[in-house]
């Protein structure tokens, strides 16, 4: 004979004793800690979205970079057709020359002062650039018009936010492909870079996305006062377009590595430059 047990403690207990003991553990609720707890992991979690929400922004705003230096590039190559091959020259502050891709510009401690970003020639002027009309079809502004201020979006990278907007150009080109500039260019007497001329065209920067608390003016000098700018930019990879065209996005640290050191800089910067990456062991 089989014997059923039965569980007296319930048994035993009125109806209306377990309905006000459930009612009593559902209408407890949270005690402060637990609610701590609760809102602590929400913080965290929220904190790990927002970071990574900021980083895809960032990620986003490097790709369209890179497009505006690769379409900035073409334009320097159909300025170059036109010109027996020569590349627009720098453009440094306040030359205005003819050639100089882009004109106008103020050099400025980093960050800029505020006097300083008042001051009329603070902005920097594609629309009267070598390279404007290959770069949006339009007629060239010249002579250079300091009222002129619509900006033209490709000329500067998103990342740079309002003071890019005022500088209006935040890409800046290799100070070494300046005939000015570069005395070895200067001593041959030359009107300019020729493009295809270098041998090592895949590891000469052509064009730098500057950061905008650095950039004057359309000229990149390396180690100079552009090495104290802030490189933080899409995600502390600036991007880089090399003489062949290929645009990368370099680490921050590296970009700064290849100024500060000289061979390096003549690697990297100098196309006259008879070194090469095989021969320092250093990668481009």
């Amino acid at each position: 004979m089989t014997t059923f047990r039965s569980d007296r403690s319930n048994r035993d207990r009125h109806p209306c004793q377990l309905c006000s003991d459930a009612s009593a553990a559902a209408g407890r609720g949270f005690t402060l800690i637990e609610l701590l707890v609760v809102l602590a992991i929400i913080g965290i979690l929220a904190s790990l979205v927002a970071g990574q929400a900021v980083r895809a922004q960032e990620r986003a705003r490097g790709i369209s970079c890179m497009n505006n230096m690769r379409q900035i590039y073409l334009a320097m190559v159909g300025y170059s057709e036109d010109y027996r091959s020569l590349l627009p020259w720098a453009g440094m502050a306040e030359r205005n020359a003819h050639a100089d891709w882009v004109v106008g510009g103020l050099v400025t401690p980093v960050p800029p002062p505020d006097e300083s970003m008042q001051d009329a020639r603070f902005p920097i002027h594609a629309e009267s650039g070598a390279i404007y009309s290959y770069v949006t079809g339009r007629d060239r502004v010249w002579p250079p018009d300091p009222a002129f201020s619509e900006a033209i979006p490709i000329y500067r990278c998103l990342s740079s936010r309002s003071l890019g907007e005022s500088r209006r150009v935040t890409y800046s080109m290799n100070s070494y492909l300046d005939p000015e500039w570069n005395p070895i260019l200067t001593e041959r007497r030359s009107t300019g870079w020729r493009l295809g001329e270098e041998k090592r065209s895949s590891e000469i920067v052509f064009l730098v996305d500057e950061a905008a608390d650095s950039v004057n003016d359309g000229l990149f000098v390396p180690n100079s006062t552009e090495i104290r700018g802030d490189y933080r930019m899409h995600n502390n990879r600036p991007n880089v377009t090399y003489l062949d065209g290929h645009v990368e996005a370099m680490n921050a640290y590296e970009f700064l590595r290849i100024q500060a050191i000289p061979e390096l800089q003549e690697i990297h910067f100098n196309p006259l430059s008879k070194s090469s990456s095989f021969e320092t062991g250093e990668s481009g």
